[in-house]
C-alpha cells in the first residue's frame, strides 16, 4: 500500500474543514427558491420560534458575501436572514 506523501497529507487536512453537505444558497425551505417563506424561516429561527435542522441551517449559512459569493462562517445569524432577505427582493445574485 502507497503511503500518503505530506503533501497529499496536508491537502487532505486542509480540505477536510471545507467539505459541506450542502451549497449555501439560501434556500432554507429546500424548494429551490428563495423567497419570503425562507426570510420568514430565518427570522424564526433567530427568534426560537422554528429549528432548522443542519441541511436548512447549511443552506442558510450565506453571509458575508465577498464579492457577491457567499463565504459561510458556519454560524447562522442576523446576518445570514439579511443576505436571504436581499436575494429575495433580487438585490443580490448567487
Amino acid at each position: 500500500m502507497k503511503r500518503l506523501s505530506v503533501f497529499s497529507l496536508f491537502l487532505l487536512v486542509l480540505l477536510w474543514g471545507t467539505v459541506r453537505a450542502v451549497d449555501p444558497d439560501g434556500y432554507i425551505n429546500i424548494d429551490g427558491d428563495v423567497d419570503i417563506v425562507d426570510v420568514l424561516w430565518g427570522y424564526q429561527a433567530l427568534t426560537g420560534m422554528r429549528v432548522l435542522d443542519p441541511d436548512q441551517e447549511g443552506h442558510g449559512d450565506v453571509a458575508p458575501l465577498v464579492s457577491g459569493v457567499p463565504v459561510p462562517n458556519d454560524v447562522f445569524d442576523l446576518g445570514d436572514v439579511l443576505v436571504i432577505q436581499r436575494k429575495a427582493l433580487g438585490l443580490v445574485n448567487f
